[in-house]
């Protein structure tokens, strides 16, 4: 009985050391992007790999604060016990650029690496051949070609995860994306049709644009629907683009049916884009048919009047 008794102490003990244990400190500097245990942590029992796979937030630079009951519910889920200076923590993210003189081989590989994704990031947003990136934190090492895939936070910053085999990468980058965009010349008013003369090109970062730029045919003669200060970009958001076709427009108006095509020059009875369904009327006969405005523009036409 007395051996049961010693032998179930001894487990219990076994059993409290195979808890983690994790301090966290109240403030607590990190890099913009993913907040992970390991990032809070000060000192920890445990791998790093577990820790790093506890995600507690996303966070742009600032100063954000977490409570010690959110991260410790979180921590428990991995069996992990942790202990706190303060029962809210102080989140302090800022960009540090990563310092690549005197780098190791591993180092080396990683910003390799990062002009790889550079690359994909650049092609997919159609950068100039000007834009640059910068480092600001990394996490792991890599082998080889590693699968990745990356996310726009916002304001330039991408955060990367790269993984091959049993090995896996985590990147902040700050990317600048300049590009060629229209912006005002002069003040435009809500309301005013924007002319040709009112804008100009100009090189600009297009992370720090907000809102989608706006090209020569969309931004012609569109309607502004607000107000554009002068070097503000034009964007699709701020502007309602000129129809495709205007009331009294005369267009092509077309018919098929079986081995047999019609044609007829009709007059627009409204506004419309391409897509929209439109009445028209036939200038010779005077009957009015509806259709739908395709590019060209021309009218299919799918119903007469009677």
């Amino acid at each position: 009985m007395k051996t049961a008794k010693i032998t179930s102490v001894v487990l219990a003990i076994l059993s409290i050391s195979l808890i983690s244990k994790v301090l966290i400190p109240s403030y607590v500097e990190v890099a913009p992007g993913r907040v992970t245990l390991f990032d809070l942590s000060a000192t920890y029992t445990e791998d790093p790999t577990l820790l790093k796979s506890i995600i507690l937030a996303y966070v742009p630079e600032g100063t954000y604060t977490l409570s010690a009951s959110y991260i410790e519910n979180m921590a428990k889920r991995k069996n992990l016990e942790t202990s706190f200076e303060s029962s809210v923590i102080t989140i302090y993210a800022t960009s540090s650029v990563l310092e690549l003189s005197g780098v190791d081989e591993n180092d080396l590989e990683i910003l390799e690496f990062a002009s790889t994704v550079f690359a994909s990031i650049t092609e997919e947003y159609e950068c100039l051949e000007s834009a640059t990136f910068q480092l600001l934190q990394t996490s792991g090492s890599i082998d080889g070609t590693p699968t990745f895939e990356y996310k726009n936070l916002g304001m330039g910053k991408f955060s990367v995860f790269a993984k091959d085999e049993d090995k896996y990468l985590y990147m902040m980058m700050d990317v600048k994306c300049p590009k060629e965009v229209l912006v005002a010349k002069k003040l435009i008013k809500f309301g005013d049709v924007i002319k040709p003369d009112f804008l100009k090109e100009a090189t600009k970062n297009v992370f720090e644009i907000l809102g989608t730029p706006a090209s020569t045919s969309d931004a012609f003669y569109s309607k502004a629907l607000r107000m554009f200060k002068p070097g503000d970009v034009i964007v699709q958001e701020g502007i309602k683009r000129k129809p495709d076709v205007v009331k009294g427009q005369l267009l092509l108006a077309y018919v098929n049916l079986p081995g047999l095509h019609i044609s007829a020059i009709v007059r627009s009875l409204q506004d419309a884009y391409i897509g929209e369904v439109v009445r028209a009327e036939n200038i010779s006969s005077g009957k009015i048919v509806m259709g739908v405005l395709e590019e060209g523009p021309v009218l299919k036409v799918m119903e007469v009047e009677r």
